[in-house]
């Protein structure tokens, strides 16, 4: 189930070119009825925005800590990421792109490359894949984010530039290890709000 509705927070002076949600307005898992989740904002990058939830659960932009479901948003991605892998598998062995997959992906000795990315590595296990999806052993909030704002204060995987090309980029695991930190560390009754920023 989808449910929206305007949400009113008070503005950050950041907040100028940010939305609540975005294209990316399902975020967080939360129980049905979660009485402190937020909805993603409309707008024309997530006007007809679908993502099918566990039974009994809404995916949102944002909600309080505590109401936050991790452990089945983990168990989730964890069965979409299996899926995923025995897919790209597939496509590896046949050298045939499924049908409205990456179009700019292609099929190389080492595995298969989109851009500067590497969407399946030849004779990865699902261990690795995991792992390099960030859903490692170390990973308990499963939820990557390019940056995040905490008392003020700016933190960012790198430098984000135009068309959303990023310079000066900290190393993953790095980056992975300062996220997880950061989200251990947020007290329980305060939001985690996901925001699609525009440079």
């Amino acid at each position: 189930m989808t449910k929206r509705c305007r949400t009113s927070l008070p503005k950050a002076r950041w907040r100028a070119s940010s939305l609540i949600g975005g294209r990316w307005p399902f975020q967080f898992l939360v129980k049905e009825g979660c009485d402190s989740a937020i909805y993603a904002e409309d707008c024309w990058a997530n006007e007809n925005a679908t993502r099918p939830a566990p039974k009994g659960y809404w995916w949102v932009a944002g909600a309080r800590k505590r109401d936050i479901e991790w452990d089945v948003m983990r168990a989730h991605r964890v069965e979409a990421l299996t899926k995923r892998l025995s897919e790209l598998e597939q496509w590896f062995r046949s050298g045939v792109r499924p049908e409205d997959d990456d179009i700019f992906a292609t099929v190389t000795e080492e595995g298969i490359r989109s851009w500067d990315h590497m969407l399946y590595i030849k004779d990865e296990t699902l261990e690795q894949y995991l792992e390099r999806n960030e859903l490692g052993p170390d990973c308990k909030y499963p939820i990557y984010a390019y940056s995040y704002v905490c008392d003020e204060t700016y933190y960012s995987h790198g430098d984000m530039g135009w068309w959303g090309i990023s310079s000066n980029d900290k190393p993953d695991k790095e980056w992975r290890v300062m996220t997880q930190n950061f989200l251990t560390n947020v007290p329980e009754d305060d939001f985690i709000v996901s925001l699609d920023c525009h440079i």
